[in-house]
């Protein structure tokens, strides 16, 4: 079976959005991105920093830094609007604080493939 997961696809970007991110802020086409490496490298089979950083950088023509900070961002507006707090709790988990990029952007990735999983193929592509 051919694992595929479209950064573009309606399901990758409902998923991002309904964590609380929103689609005018720099970070969230970041995220979608970020999630759907993830989820196409394995979770915890690349580091966010040294494998997928690079990689989306160079995809959006911009510096790691940017990329790294863009993330940042985009979950701290959702942290202090209160939509992604609301978001763990929807899917059963607590927080109090704000996740970390690496923890959040591995959440979505299993969220991603989970509800995949019973769709048969999946597969990353950037467009």
């Amino acid at each position: 079976m051919e694992k595929t997961i479209f950064s573009r696809s309606p399901k990758l970007c409902t998923l991002v959005a309904r964590s609380g991110i929103s689609p005018h802020l720099y970070g969230y086409t970041t995220i979608c991105i970020a999630v759907a490496l993830m989820a196409e490298y394995g979770i915890g089979k690349c580091k966010l920093v040294s494998d997928l950083y690079p990689r989306i950088a160079e995809m959006l023509g911009t510096t790691p830094y940017s990329v790294e900070r863009n993330i940042r961002t985009a979950i701290n507006f959702a942290w202090s609007g209160g939509s992604l707090k609301h978001f763990y709790e929807g899917i059963g988990l607590h927080i109090d604080k704000r996740p970390s990029n690496s923890a959040f952007i591995s959440q979505l990735a299993n969220i991603l493939l989970t509800e995949s999983a019973h769709e048969g193929s999946i597969k990353v592509t950037w467009e």
